[in-house]
C-alpha cells in the first residue's frame, strides 16, 4: 500500500497572515481615530490658561525591512494648560489630533504662560478635553496603511493557496496510475 507523500513547499501563508491581522489592528486603530477626531467636534469650550508651553525637538529612529535604520527630527509640541468646568479645575497636555497649528502657536507666542486660551471639553466627561477639534491627515495614515497592508496581504494569501492547489494537482497527476509513463 502507497502512502501519497504530500508536498514539500516553502510557505509565505503564515507570513501572509500575521501582516493581515497586523492591518486589521492598524484599520481598527485608524477608525477609533477617526471617530474620536469627529466627535469632538461639537465639544463646548470654556476658557483656559496656559501653564508651560515647547516644542521639543526629538531625533526618532525607524528601522525598515532591510534593516537600514534612518533617522529623522521631529518637533513636538508640549503644553500644560488649566481650565474650569461648572466650578471645577481641571489641568491637561492634550492637544488634540492636528498638533501642527499648536507648534506654530507655541512658537509665535500665541501659547505662552499665563496666555488665555479656548479649551474644548467632553460635556460627559470635563476630565477630558482638547486645544484642537477634528481631522487632520495623520488620522486617516493608520487606515490607509492599513488597507495597504490589508489588500497586499490578501493577494499574498490568494497567490500561495494557488501554488499550493497547482503542487496538490501536480503530485496527484504524478502519481495517477492511468497516466501514460507510470511503472
Amino acid at each position: 500500500m502507497k502512502t501519497q507523500a504530500t508536498p514539500k513547499l516553502k510557505s509565505g501563508l503564515p507570513f501572509a497572515t500575521i501582516m493581515l491581522l497586523v492591518a486589521i489592528g492598524m484599520m481598527c486603530w485608524g477608525l477609533s481615530m477617526i471617530v474620536d477626531a469627529g466627535n469632538n467636534t461639537g465639544w463646548p469650550t470654556t476658557q483656559g490658561v496656559v501653564i508651560s508651553a515647547s516644542v521639543d525637538k526629538e531625533i526618532r529612529t525607524w528601522t525598515n525591512s532591510s534593516g537600514i535604520r534612518t533617522q529623522r527630527t521631529v518637533y513636538v509640541p508640549r503644553i500644560a494648560y488649566r481650565y474650569t468646568v461648572n466650578g471645577q479645575e481641571y489641568t491637561s497636555t492634550t492637544i488634540g489630533y492636528s498638533t501642527s497649528e499648536v507648534r506654530s502657536g507655541i512658537n509665535s507666542g500665541e501659547y505662552a504662560p499665563g496666555k488665555p486660551i479656548t479649551v474644548y471639553y467632553n460635556p460627559e466627561d470635563p476630565s477630558d478635553a482638547v486645544l484642537v477639534t477634528g481631522f487632520s491627515g495623520s488620522v486617516f495614515a493608520p487606515c490607509v496603511l492599513g488597507l495597504f497592508f490589508g489588500f497586499f496581504s490578501i493577494v499574498l494569501i490568494v497567490q500561495e493557496l494557488r501554488k499550493r492547489r497547482r503542487a496538490t494537482k501536480s503530485l496527484q497527476a504524478s502519481q495517477d496510475p492511468r497516466q501514460p509513463g507510470f511503472g
